[in-house]
């Protein structure tokens, strides 16, 4: 699965990134959540981000410290949890990326952006 994010900084920079998450059916309640890779998608000239990462669901898939990544990066995490969706819902959880101000990591904030999965319907 791709989804497109764009981070943006105290200036109004924009700083797309494309996050691409693989995942391994298991039955209608659950997945296996496989990797996820986080793309520079056309940062401005000299940018950079640091992304942490952390998975609401995935059996203690903690937060993770993520490398700087700047123009043609990426950062791939190999997961290889099983993720059960939540009782009544169709919903295996949430990726939370967080990030400093990509202009000035010391100051005016960091920001967090909230992707959520849902299981398909066979």
């Amino acid at each position: 699965m791709v989804t497109h994010v764009a981070v943006k900084d105290s200036h109004g920079r924009s700083f797309p990134i494309k996050v691409t998450t693989t995942w391994d059916y298991r039955s209608p309640t659950s997945a296996q959540l496989r990797t996820i890779v986080i793309r520079e998608n056309g940062f401005p000239r000299g940018g950079c981000i640091r992304a942490d990462l952390s998975f609401a669901n995935a059996n203690n898939w903690g937060t993770q410290r993520g490398d700087a990544i700047c123009d043609g990066d990426s950062n791939a995490y190999s997961v290889m949890r099983t993720v059960r969706v939540y009782s009544g819902t169709r919903v295996l959880g949430q990726l939370w990326i967080r990030t400093p101000n990509p202009s000035n990591p010391g100051c005016c904030g960091a920001r967090q952006y909230t992707i959520e999965y849902q299981i398909a319907r066979p």
